[in-house]
């Protein structure tokens, strides 16, 4: 299913005048009600079908299709439908996986059902509400693939209709759902080039039976128009109708997403337990194999986060527009004075820091060779380490990096701030600074007025190279992270990002890993609107026995990482403003389409060597091959796995979006806790970075 085909609305906005609503429910009332007293008759008539009307065409198990006999209407063209039996699933899963009032709610019912093949909601008259959730009235155009169409032998058709979803009550008070499909026609909704315009009316009627049945009678009509064969279109018909037996579970597996949201919301923030050896579905032992990609692999269920073997675990194939819990993440529980003492340590280094680079500035910024000695440079960017003759006393050599960043101080401070698992792993996507992660306390969090202003405890992995032959072993941190904004004497605002290592009786040190140690500290001051200059110090002692050149190289990657703040900042930006766009077209879809770039205003078309023709994600409008620009965005989806995104812009959003207000897209993401979700903007490349191994640490 092509993903464009549901964001592009090819009519525009179609406005309605109040009384144009109240007509089209007054008409959408009217058949519903016609249909709902055929069904009472029906259950007075103990469901008998007349076959002196009604032919038997197909059935699907225990529910069966029939079209009208020519004799009983013989000026009609096509025949009526009547569809009866039971429905799997109750009533309400029904419901939910039938109704879907949104653009959203379509796309996901269409990836269960394949009942269209593009859609668009136009107008909504009447909203689900917290007493009537299944209670919708829109309407919507659709257009449904035709075998040949794509080589010109046929025309696909396209309907504009009134959808209208609900419950009523029966006279002895149980409840039966509707859902009416009746076509509509206004001067807006022109026909479209190489499709046939075509007509339906559907009704379906539920009554739930049983817990797990759901009693059906549908009855319906459709013209696709056009010259199409009368086979092909009452073929179409009877698939249309037959698509309602998956229609319980759909709604299923909307619950089932649903409900993973609900239990990843806090393991967003906090991570989940740890990970047992024991399935707990059958208590076997699960062992990992060294051979592990033979025979069938263990997980975890993505609700209870509990193991799973091979033989027990369920898979199911979720549907999400688009924000698995292998990053472990433990808690730890502080007193009030450990917070206030971590707070301590973290203004003292801070502030010393600051002061330092106060002198740095009244220096013009020299450094003194004597004590450092250059060791690597990116452009204007420069580290140095502390000569032996300096500190002989020390193992390892302190680090120094001075230079300018591009970007500005908030980009830079949006791009290196963290404070959640889901940010952390962004960044990482991004910078690559580390493997696995996890949060173990918040002791300071974001807020309107500091929404970079985080203190957090945390831990951290990084992966060495031939670790996992067993040559070496991986190194781990635990560490405190503070990050915000000063003043210098001369009111200028200042950044600072701190790491600083901690310990605690409860994060032990993990098999197979070597405890670290490490503190770095570093100072942004913006200079000029694309540059900011960087003043950082530090030291990190991996433990164990690596080599020396080993670590300093490891010191000076950590600190380098830093010259991608801004980018991973840009980024985040970027991503955080397509959602903003994204938001209104998920209703009610996109502009139609201009076949111009809107950078060069050259004509645009798909063709079989170019592919279709690509829109910038912002603005929706067209971009050619020559104007486009492609930029790799991360997102976090609902299910928790971290995807990354080729996403096209054009250059007008693409500088629009580096502009625009970087405070508040923190504040969305970091204090209002606003997540960013891939919308099915493009193809998806699934990523294992920030993903942890199994061992964890446990209070």
């Amino acid at each position: 299913m092509d993903s464009k085909r549901f964001t592009t609305n090819p009519f525009g906005e179609l406005t309605l005048t109040e009384e144009e609503c109240v007509q089209l429910v007054k008409i959408a009332d009217a058949l519903i009600f016609a249909k709902f007293e055929e069904y009472e008759e029906h259950l007075n008539n103990e469901k008998r079908v007349d076959l002196g009307r009604w032919k038997k065409f197909t059935n699907s198990g225990p529910t069966t299709t029939y079209l009208e006999r020519k004799s009983s209407s013989p000026d009609s063209k096509l025949p009526q439908l009547l569809m009866v039996g039971p429905l799997p699933g109750s009533l309400d899963d029904n419901m939910f996986g039938l109704v879907n009032p949104t653009i959203e709610a379509m796309r996901i019912k269409s990836s269960y059902l394949e009942d269209f093949s593009a859609a668009a909601v136009l107008n909504t008259i009447i909203e689900p509400t917290v007493d009537e959730p299944f209670r919708s009235v829109v309407v919507k155009w659709m257009e449904i693939d035709i075998p040949g169409a794509s080589i010109g032998i046929v025309r696909n058709r396209d309907y504009v209709f009134i959808e209208s979803t609900g419950i009523l009550r029966l006279k002895n008070g149980e409840r039966v759902g509707y859902h009416l499909f009746h076509s509509v026609s206004f001067p807006q909704v022109h026909d479209l080039p190489n499709r046939v315009r075509g007509n339906m009316s559907f009704v379906g009627i539920f009554h739930q039976e049983s817990p797990d049945r759901t009693d059906c009678r549908g009855t319906g009509i459709m013209d696709p128009g056009g010259d199409m064969i009368r086979v092909m279109a009452v073929m179409g018909m009877v698939q249309a109708t037959m698509a309602g037996l998956k229609y319980s579970y759909c709604g299923q597996m909307k619950k089932l997403a649903w409900l993973l949201e609900q239990r990843h919301v806090d393991a967003k923030q906090h991570g989940i337990p740890v990970v047992g050896s024991v399935c707990v579905t059958c208590s076997k032992d699960i062992k990992r194999s060294k051979f592990g990609g033979f025979g069938k692999s263990n997980t975890t269920c993505k609700l209870c986060f509990g193991a799973v073997c091979g033989t027990c675990k369920v898979p199911k194939t979720l549907s999400f527009i688009a924000s698995d819990l292998e990053l472990v993440q433990r808690k730890i529980t502080l007193t009030g004075e450990d917070r206030a003492k971590l707070m301590e340590i973290a203004e003292e280094l801070v502030l010393a820091n600051l002061e330092r680079y106060e002198e740095h500035l009244n220096s013009n910024k020299e450094v003194n060779l004597k004590r450092w000695k250059k060791f690597a440079k990116s452009g204007p960017t420069t580290s140095y380490l502390e000569r032996k003759s300096s500190s002989p006393n020390t193992k390892l050599p302190q680090l120094l990096m001075v230079g300018p960043l591009p970007g500005s101080l908030d980009d830079n401070m949006f791009g290196l701030v963290n404070p959640t698992l889901e940010s952390m792993r962004i960044k990482s996507s991004y910078l690559n600074d580390f493997n696995a992660a996890a949060m173990l306390t918040t002791i300071v969090e974001p807020t309107v007025g500091e929404p970079f202003r985080s203190v957090v405890v945390k831990w951290m992995e990084i992966d060495i190279p031939m670790a996992s032959i067993g040559i070496v072993r991986n190194r781990d941190y635990v560490y405190l992270e503070s990050t915000g904004i000063l003043r210098l004497g001369n009111g200028e605002r200042v950044g600072y990002h701190l790491l600083h290592s901690v310990t605690f009786p409860q994060t032990h040190e993990l098999p197979h890993r070597v405890r670290g140690n490490m503190s770095f500290c570093g100072i942004f001051h913006e200079e000029a609107l694309d540059r900011t200059d960087c003043y950082g110090t530090g030291i990190m002692d991996p433990g164990g026995d690596m080599i020396r050149a080993m670590a300093v190289m490891g010191m000076v990657q950590a600190t380098m990482a830093g010259l991608k703040y801004s980018y991973c900042g840009q980024m985040k930006k970027i991503a955080w403003l397509l959602e903003q766009r994204q938001a209104g077209s998920r209703e009610k879809g996109t502009p139609a389409f201009k076949p111009f770039c809107v950078t060069c205003m050259k004509a645009v078309k798909a063709s079989r060597l170019s592919g279709p023709v690509g829109t910038c994600k912002l603005c929706f409008e067209a971009v050619c091959n020559s104007c486009k620009i492609s930029k790799k965005l991360s997102f976090i989806a609902p299910d928790l796995q971290l995807s990354q995104r080729k996403v096209n812009f054009c250059v007008k959003c693409m500088i629009d979006a580096t502009r625009m207000d970087t405070q508040e897209a923190a504040r969305e993401q970091f204090v209002y806790k606003k997540s960013v979700t891939p919308a099915l903007y493009s193809h998806s490349v699934q990523s294992d970075m920030s993903t942890c191994s199994e061992s964890a640490m446990t209070s």
